[in-house]
Protein backbone atom coordinates (compact mmCIF):
# COMPACT_ATOMS: atom_id res chain seq x y z
CA UNK A 1 0.00 0.00 0.00
CA UNK A 2 1.33 3.29 -1.48
CA UNK A 3 2.09 5.93 1.72
CA UNK A 4 0.10 9.47 1.22
CA UNK A 5 2.23 12.37 2.69
CA UNK A 6 0.81 15.17 4.35
CA UNK A 7 2.30 18.69 4.36
CA UNK A 8 1.70 20.97 6.91
CA UNK A 9 2.71 23.63 8.57
CA UNK A 10 4.31 23.51 11.97
CA UNK A 11 3.20 26.07 14.95
CA UNK A 12 6.43 27.97 14.55
CA UNK A 13 6.00 28.35 11.10
CA UNK A 14 2.27 29.14 10.81
CA UNK A 15 3.23 32.04 13.43
CA UNK A 16 5.75 33.29 11.60
CA UNK A 17 3.68 33.33 8.41
CA UNK A 18 0.71 35.50 10.73
CA UNK A 19 3.75 37.97 11.62
CA UNK A 20 4.61 38.62 8.00
CA UNK A 21 1.04 38.62 7.27
CA UNK A 22 0.54 41.76 10.50
CA UNK A 23 3.76 43.53 9.04
CA UNK A 24 2.32 44.02 5.69
CA UNK A 25 -0.59 45.43 7.36
CA UNK A 26 1.04 47.37 9.55
CA UNK A 27 3.03 48.90 6.38
CA UNK A 28 -0.09 49.02 4.34
CA UNK A 29 -2.50 50.97 6.92
CA UNK A 30 -0.58 54.28 7.05
CA UNK A 31 -0.40 54.12 3.16
CA UNK A 32 -4.21 53.26 3.27
CA UNK A 33 -4.77 56.10 5.84
CA UNK A 34 -2.93 58.96 3.77
CA UNK A 35 -4.61 57.91 0.27
CA UNK A 36 -7.70 58.64 2.41
CA UNK A 37 -6.94 62.01 3.79
CA UNK A 38 -4.84 62.83 0.24
CA UNK A 39 -9.00 62.63 -1.27
CA UNK A 40 -10.50 64.04 1.63
CA UNK A 41 -8.06 67.28 1.71
CA UNK A 42 -8.86 67.56 -2.43
CA UNK A 43 -12.49 67.49 -1.18
CA UNK A 44 -12.25 70.19 1.17
CA UNK A 45 -10.08 71.90 -1.77
CA UNK A 46 -12.62 71.58 -4.00
CA UNK A 47 -14.92 73.23 -1.38
CA UNK A 48 -13.15 76.38 -0.70
CA UNK A 49 -12.59 76.35 -4.50
CA UNK A 50 -16.40 76.83 -5.03
CA UNK A 51 -16.74 79.16 -2.23
CA UNK A 52 -13.99 81.54 -4.19
CA UNK A 53 -15.64 80.86 -7.22
CA UNK A 54 -19.20 81.65 -5.27
CA UNK A 55 -17.66 85.04 -4.30
CA UNK A 56 -16.56 85.74 -7.73
CA UNK A 57 -20.28 85.15 -9.35
CA UNK A 58 -21.89 87.12 -6.62
CA UNK A 59 -19.40 90.17 -8.06
CA UNK A 60 -20.46 89.42 -11.36
CA UNK A 61 -24.28 89.87 -10.24
CA UNK A 62 -24.12 92.27 -7.95
CA UNK A 63 -20.86 94.34 -8.71
CA UNK A 64 -19.76 94.34 -5.62
CA UNK A 65 -17.66 92.21 -2.72
CA UNK A 66 -19.94 90.16 -0.87
CA UNK A 67 -20.73 91.18 2.47
CA UNK A 68 -18.97 90.03 5.37
CA UNK A 69 -22.45 90.92 6.95
CA UNK A 70 -25.62 92.81 6.19
CA UNK A 71 -25.90 94.18 9.71
CA UNK A 72 -24.54 97.10 11.23
CA UNK A 73 -24.87 100.08 13.72
CA UNK A 74 -24.43 102.45 11.29
CA UNK A 75 -26.91 103.26 8.88
CA UNK A 76 -26.89 104.89 5.36
CA UNK A 77 -28.91 108.05 6.89
CA UNK A 78 -26.08 108.40 9.64
CA UNK A 79 -28.49 106.88 12.77
CA UNK A 80 -26.66 104.79 14.69
CA UNK A 81 -28.61 101.66 16.31
CA UNK A 82 -26.82 99.58 18.73
CA UNK A 83 -29.42 97.13 19.19
CA UNK A 84 -29.41 95.93 15.84
CA UNK A 85 -29.80 92.31 14.73
CA UNK A 86 -29.91 91.90 11.70
CA UNK A 87 -26.34 89.88 11.04
CA UNK A 88 -26.54 87.22 8.44
CA UNK A 89 -23.23 87.07 7.44
CA UNK A 90 -21.15 86.59 3.89
CA UNK A 91 -22.01 82.38 4.32
CA UNK A 92 -25.73 82.70 4.12
CA UNK A 93 -25.90 85.43 1.48
CA UNK A 94 -23.86 83.17 -0.62
CA UNK A 95 -26.41 80.60 -0.92
CA UNK A 96 -27.73 81.18 -4.64
CA UNK A 97 -24.04 81.25 -5.75
CA UNK A 98 -23.46 77.93 -4.33
CA UNK A 99 -26.07 76.28 -5.96
CA UNK A 100 -28.32 76.59 -2.88
CA UNK A 101 -30.97 78.98 -4.36
CA UNK A 102 -33.69 76.94 -2.50
CA UNK A 103 -32.02 77.23 1.04
CA UNK A 104 -31.61 80.83 0.84
CA UNK A 105 -35.40 81.16 -0.34
CA UNK A 106 -36.22 79.37 3.23
CA UNK A 107 -33.55 81.67 4.85
CA UNK A 108 -35.76 84.72 3.53
CA UNK A 109 -39.01 83.16 4.29
CA UNK A 110 -38.26 82.51 7.87
CA UNK A 111 -36.10 85.43 8.89
CA UNK A 112 -38.41 88.36 7.63
CA UNK A 113 -35.93 88.83 4.73
CA UNK A 114 -33.12 88.24 7.03
CA UNK A 115 -33.78 91.07 9.60
CA UNK A 116 -34.15 88.23 12.47
CA UNK A 117 -31.00 85.50 12.10
CA UNK A 118 -29.81 86.12 14.91
CA UNK A 119 -32.84 85.72 16.80
CA UNK A 120 -32.84 82.22 18.14
CA UNK A 121 -36.65 81.60 17.90
CA UNK A 122 -36.10 81.86 13.81
CA UNK A 123 -33.91 78.57 13.91
CA UNK A 124 -36.28 77.00 17.06
CA UNK A 125 -39.45 77.23 14.79
CA UNK A 126 -38.01 75.41 11.73
CA UNK A 127 -39.13 71.82 11.13
CA UNK A 128 -36.87 68.99 11.59
CA UNK A 129 -36.72 68.57 7.95
CA UNK A 130 -35.88 72.44 7.34
CA UNK A 131 -32.97 72.27 9.88
CA UNK A 132 -31.40 69.24 8.54
CA UNK A 133 -31.62 70.86 4.88
CA UNK A 134 -29.54 74.12 6.57
CA UNK A 135 -27.39 71.73 8.13
CA UNK A 136 -26.15 69.76 5.18
CA UNK A 137 -24.58 72.05 2.99
CA UNK A 138 -21.75 69.79 1.89
CA UNK A 139 -19.78 73.16 0.47
CA UNK A 140 -19.10 74.50 4.02
CA UNK A 141 -17.60 70.79 5.72
CA UNK A 142 -14.51 69.49 5.28
CA UNK A 143 -14.62 65.78 5.67
CA UNK A 144 -11.28 65.72 7.46
CA UNK A 145 -13.24 66.91 10.43
CA UNK A 146 -16.20 65.96 9.92
CA UNK A 147 -18.39 62.94 8.14
CA UNK A 148 -21.07 62.86 5.64
CA UNK A 149 -24.73 64.02 7.52
CA UNK A 150 -26.24 66.42 9.27
CA UNK A 151 -24.42 69.39 11.03
CA UNK A 152 -26.33 71.52 13.33
CA UNK A 153 -26.24 72.61 16.96
CA UNK A 154 -29.00 70.50 18.86
CA UNK A 155 -31.96 72.07 20.61
CA UNK A 156 -31.66 72.09 24.15
CA UNK A 157 -35.06 71.61 25.16
CA UNK A 158 -34.34 72.24 28.85
CA UNK A 159 -33.79 76.17 27.36
CA UNK A 160 -36.79 78.09 26.30
CA UNK A 161 -35.71 78.96 22.96
CA UNK A 162 -39.21 80.31 22.05
CA UNK A 163 -38.76 83.05 24.14
CA UNK A 164 -35.38 83.88 24.17
CA UNK A 165 -33.64 86.80 22.38
CA UNK A 166 -29.83 87.47 23.22
CA UNK A 167 -29.26 84.34 24.75
CA UNK A 168 -26.88 81.74 25.25
CA UNK A 169 -27.16 79.70 22.59
CA UNK A 170 -26.33 80.50 18.91
CA UNK A 171 -28.49 77.58 17.30
CA UNK A 172 -27.85 76.58 13.53
CA UNK A 173 -26.37 74.78 10.72
CA UNK A 174 -22.25 74.43 11.33
CA UNK A 175 -19.30 75.45 8.99
CA UNK A 176 -15.48 74.72 9.21
CA UNK A 177 -15.16 77.38 6.85
CA UNK A 178 -14.68 81.47 7.83
CA UNK A 179 -14.34 84.32 6.10
CA UNK A 180 -10.69 86.30 6.79
CA UNK A 181 -10.58 89.70 8.83
CA UNK A 182 -8.67 91.85 9.53
CA UNK A 183 -9.43 95.65 11.20
CA UNK A 184 -7.16 98.25 12.48
CA UNK A 185 -7.60 99.66 16.09
CA UNK A 186 -6.61 103.27 15.63
CA UNK A 187 -6.34 103.29 19.73
CA UNK A 188 -3.06 101.26 19.59
CA UNK A 189 0.32 102.73 18.49
CA UNK A 190 3.14 101.55 19.89
CA UNK A 191 6.37 103.59 21.30
CA UNK A 192 7.98 103.83 17.53
CA UNK A 193 4.80 104.76 15.85
CA UNK A 194 4.13 101.52 14.03
CA UNK A 195 0.41 100.46 13.52
CA UNK A 196 -0.57 97.46 15.52
CA UNK A 197 -3.22 95.17 14.51
CA UNK A 198 -6.26 93.74 15.68
CA UNK A 199 -9.75 92.70 15.19
CA UNK A 200 -11.88 95.04 15.81
CA UNK A 201 -15.53 93.85 15.84
CA UNK A 202 -16.82 97.77 15.36
CA UNK A 203 -20.57 98.42 14.84
CA UNK A 204 -19.77 101.09 12.40
CA UNK A 205 -20.19 100.13 9.05
CA UNK A 206 -18.21 102.83 7.31
CA UNK A 207 -15.47 102.13 9.79
CA UNK A 208 -12.20 103.29 7.70
CA UNK A 209 -9.95 101.43 9.78
CA UNK A 210 -11.50 97.75 8.51
CA UNK A 211 -8.80 96.36 5.82
CA UNK A 212 -9.91 93.05 5.59
CA UNK A 213 -11.13 91.90 1.72
CA UNK A 214 -15.25 91.85 2.68
CA UNK A 215 -16.81 94.54 4.47
CA UNK A 216 -19.89 94.83 6.41
CA UNK A 217 -22.84 95.56 3.74
CA UNK A 218 -24.84 99.12 3.40
CA UNK A 219 -28.33 99.04 4.42
CA UNK A 220 -31.39 101.88 3.80
CA UNK A 221 -32.34 102.89 7.65
CA UNK A 222 -32.74 99.83 9.74
CA UNK A 223 -34.27 97.12 6.90
CA UNK A 224 -32.08 94.49 6.12
CA UNK A 225 -33.92 93.43 2.62
CA UNK A 226 -32.66 96.81 1.08
CA UNK A 227 -28.53 95.54 1.68
CA UNK A 228 -26.59 96.57 -0.81
CA UNK A 229 -22.50 95.76 -1.12
CA UNK A 230 -20.38 98.15 0.30
CA UNK A 231 -17.02 97.93 -2.12
CA UNK A 232 -16.14 96.32 -5.41
CA UNK A 233 -12.68 93.85 -6.12
CA UNK A 234 -11.29 97.56 -6.41
CA UNK A 235 -10.99 97.16 -2.62
CA UNK A 236 -9.01 94.55 -2.99
CA UNK A 237 -5.59 97.24 -3.80
CA UNK A 238 -3.02 94.42 -3.94
CA UNK A 239 -4.39 92.19 -6.27
CA UNK A 240 -6.43 89.08 -6.01
CA UNK A 241 -3.04 87.28 -6.27
CA UNK A 242 -1.97 88.82 -3.20
CA UNK A 243 -5.23 88.28 -1.01
CA UNK A 244 -6.68 85.74 1.64
CA UNK A 245 -10.47 85.54 1.49
CA UNK A 246 -11.66 82.54 3.31
CA UNK A 247 -9.85 79.62 5.19
CA UNK A 248 -10.56 76.82 7.27
CA UNK A 249 -11.35 77.47 11.11
CA UNK A 250 -9.52 76.56 13.63
CA UNK A 251 -11.99 73.52 16.22
CA UNK A 252 -10.16 72.07 18.68
CA UNK A 253 -9.66 68.41 17.79
CA UNK A 254 -11.02 68.09 21.51
CA UNK A 255 -14.15 70.06 21.01
CA UNK A 256 -17.52 68.36 20.90
CA UNK A 257 -18.41 69.59 16.97
CA UNK A 258 -21.96 70.61 16.95
CA UNK A 259 -22.26 72.34 20.61
CA UNK A 260 -22.53 75.50 20.34
CA UNK A 261 -23.49 77.70 23.53
CA UNK A 262 -21.96 81.11 25.24
CA UNK A 263 -20.80 78.90 28.14
CA UNK A 264 -19.24 76.23 25.89
CA UNK A 265 -15.74 75.67 24.88
CA UNK A 266 -17.41 75.23 21.65
CA UNK A 267 -18.42 78.63 21.06
CA UNK A 268 -15.72 78.33 17.74
CA UNK A 269 -18.10 76.36 16.21
CA UNK A 270 -21.55 78.45 16.33
CA UNK A 271 -24.07 78.80 13.46
CA UNK A 272 -21.95 80.01 10.32
CA UNK A 273 -25.50 82.00 9.37
CA UNK A 274 -25.69 84.58 12.29
CA UNK A 275 -23.27 87.08 13.72
CA UNK A 276 -23.61 86.63 17.26
CA UNK A 277 -22.89 89.01 19.70
CA UNK A 278 -19.84 90.14 17.54
CA UNK A 279 -20.72 91.77 15.43
CA UNK A 280 -19.96 90.46 12.26
CA UNK A 281 -19.85 87.03 14.10
CA UNK A 282 -16.92 84.69 15.35
CA UNK A 283 -18.21 81.57 13.69
CA UNK A 284 -17.53 83.36 10.01
CA UNK A 285 -15.15 84.64 10.83
CA UNK A 286 -11.18 84.69 11.82
CA UNK A 287 -7.85 87.04 12.28
CA UNK A 288 -4.02 86.80 12.77
CA UNK A 289 -4.25 89.44 15.23
CA UNK A 290 -6.27 89.66 18.20
CA UNK A 291 -5.53 92.14 21.54
CA UNK A 292 -2.04 93.28 19.31
CA UNK A 293 -1.49 89.81 19.54
CA UNK A 294 -0.18 87.64 16.05
CA UNK A 295 -2.29 85.08 15.63
CA UNK A 296 -0.66 82.02 14.19
CA UNK A 297 -2.55 78.87 12.09
CA UNK A 298 -3.22 76.98 15.07
CA UNK A 299 -3.16 72.93 15.41
CA UNK A 300 -5.97 70.66 16.61
CA UNK A 301 -4.51 69.99 19.71
CA UNK A 302 -3.26 72.64 21.23
CA UNK A 303 -3.67 72.78 24.65
CA UNK A 304 -2.84 75.99 25.65
CA UNK A 305 -6.05 77.54 23.98
CA UNK A 306 -8.52 79.52 25.71
CA UNK A 307 -12.19 80.01 23.91
CA UNK A 308 -11.38 83.35 22.98
CA UNK A 309 -8.22 82.90 21.10
CA UNK A 310 -9.59 79.72 19.28
CA UNK A 311 -12.62 82.21 18.30
CA UNK A 312 -10.30 83.99 16.51
CA UNK A 313 -8.22 81.68 15.18
CA UNK A 314 -7.76 79.42 11.55
CA UNK A 315 -6.56 76.32 11.78
CA UNK A 316 -7.28 72.27 9.87
CA UNK A 317 -7.56 69.02 10.72
CA UNK A 318 -5.40 68.43 7.64
CA UNK A 319 -1.50 67.40 8.58
CA UNK A 320 0.79 70.53 8.70
CA UNK A 321 -1.62 72.72 6.99
CA UNK A 322 -4.21 75.14 6.49
CA UNK A 323 -6.57 75.34 3.46
CA UNK A 324 -6.94 79.00 2.31
CA UNK A 325 -8.99 80.22 -1.03
CA UNK A 326 -7.34 83.51 -2.53
CA UNK A 327 -8.48 86.08 -4.22
CA UNK A 328 -8.01 85.06 -7.81
CA UNK A 329 -10.25 82.02 -6.72
CA UNK A 330 -7.38 79.56 -6.51
CA UNK A 331 -6.59 77.13 -3.10
CA UNK A 332 -3.20 77.57 -1.31
CA UNK A 333 -2.61 75.32 1.35
CA UNK A 334 -0.69 77.12 3.59
CA UNK A 335 2.12 75.75 6.13
CA UNK A 336 0.97 76.02 9.80
CA UNK A 337 4.16 77.70 10.73
CA UNK A 338 4.14 80.40 8.40
CA UNK A 339 4.84 83.86 9.89
CA UNK A 340 1.39 85.39 10.93
CA UNK A 341 3.07 88.70 11.35
CA UNK A 342 5.54 89.02 8.00
CA UNK A 343 3.62 86.77 5.74
CA UNK A 344 0.00 85.62 6.94
CA UNK A 345 -1.32 89.39 8.20
CA UNK A 346 -0.21 91.34 5.11
CA UNK A 347 -2.04 88.85 2.70
CA UNK A 348 -5.55 89.32 5.10
CA UNK A 349 -5.15 93.21 4.59
CA UNK A 350 -6.49 94.78 1.54
CA UNK A 351 -3.83 97.54 1.21
CA UNK A 352 -0.78 96.99 2.93
CA UNK A 353 1.27 97.82 -0.80
CA UNK A 354 3.75 95.23 0.38
CA UNK A 355 4.30 92.67 -1.85
CA UNK A 356 3.97 88.79 0.00
CA UNK A 357 5.52 85.73 -1.52
CA UNK A 358 3.98 82.44 0.67
CA UNK A 359 6.79 79.96 1.44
Amino acid sequence: MKKTTIFAFTLVELLVVIAIIGALIALLLPAVQAAREAARRMTCTNHLKQIGLGIHNFHDSHQGVIPISIGSGVRTNGTVNDNDVRRCTWAGLLYPFIEQQSLYDLLLSKTNNLNQVTNVPWWYNLSETERNALGSVGTYICPSRRGNGVHVTEIDPSQNHANEFWGNYFLGPQSDYAAVSEMFNYNNIDTTGIDLWMPRYSRNANDPFMFGPLRIAVLLNDDAKTWTPRVSFAWWADGTTNQLIAGEKHININESLNVCSANSTSIVDCSYLNGGHSGVGLPAVRSFTNNNENIPIRRPNDPSLSVSREAFSFGSWHPGICQFVIGDGSVRPINVTTDPAKILRLLAQVADSREVTLP
